[in-house]
């Protein structure tokens, strides 16, 4: 089964000043962004949060306790992602500010040939089976949310069954990883809680590396017989919009691209 990197999403707690501070004329000027960037959108500027989207895909929503910063990956190379040099540079600079945490957050998708098959590689070659899976009229909808334990940060790992949707096509089922690398800094003084910050968001790469290597190693390359899965080449979609989960009726989730 293939691996196809979506998203990649950066997160650092923080105590903000005011979130409507950060427009993108204030992002430009201060070098945080370059001057070329252009908006896709409005800007959506409210009391507590600030949402910027350009036309690169990169987004940055700002709240009083916490700044996000998003970017679709697709096949596009990796040292052209941008998001994690923006969250750098929007740190440094804020180096007074308290920092509490940083998160990194990576989201990928393996394309699946069915919903059923995507939902039976969930329940008998991840989970082990009992009769809590023989109740009622459909085969048991499960997801797992796993904790890894890594030098100075925790993986958590969320598995699902999942349907895609791209562009109002059909819907593509697919087993849905996402993961969050967490960073806790809440200990630290403020002169090492700003390195902390900065070594986290220039080393982005090394956890994307053990994010793709623990799926593919250790999930993906599990044997499943009774599977049928079609061959996709990895990264394969491009410029992709945030999603949105609905619930379809048969209680798998839909994401939608609009």
């Amino acid at each position: 089964m293939s691996l196809i990197l979506q998203e990649l999403g950066i997160v650092v707690a923080m105590q903000q000043p005011n979130p409507n501070l950060v427009t993108a004329d204030f992002l430009k000027l201060s070098g945080i962004i370059p001057a070329d960037w252009q908006l896709a959108r409005e800007p959506i500027h409210q009391e507590h949060v600030s949402q910027l989207s350009f036309a690169n895909g990169v987004s940055i929503t700002a709240e009083p306790n916490r700044i996000m910063f998003g970017e679709p990956i697709g096949e596009r190379a990796i040292d052209s992602v941008t998001v994690a040099r923006v969250a750098h540079n929007y740190t440094e600079i804020f180096k007074l500010a308290k920092y509490s945490a940083v998160g990194i957050n990576i989201r990928s998708y393996s394309p699946q040939a069915s919903i059923q098959s995507a939902t039976q590689y969930i329940n008998h070659q991840l989970l082990a089976s009992g009769s809590w899976q023989n109740y009622g009229t459909t085969p048991v909808q499960a997801a797992l949310r796993l904790a890894y334990n890594l030098p100075n940060r925790q993986l958590n790992l969320d598995i699902a069954a999942a349907g895609m949707q791209f562009d109002r096509a059909e819907i593509t089922p697919v087993i849905l990883f996402s993961g969050n690398f967490s960073y806790n800094l809440a200990s630290s003084e403020l002169g090492e809680t700003v390195a902390a910050v900065s070594q986290v968001l220039t080393n982005w790469q090394t956890d994307l590396s053990a994010y793709c290597e623990l799926i593919t190693d250790r999930f993906l390359s599990l044997e499943t017989p009774t599977l049928s899965v079609p061959t996709v080449v990895a990264n394969d979609e491009e410029n992709l919009e945030p999603v949105e989960i609905s619930y379809a009726p048969n209680l798998y989730p839909t994401l939608s691209f609009s």
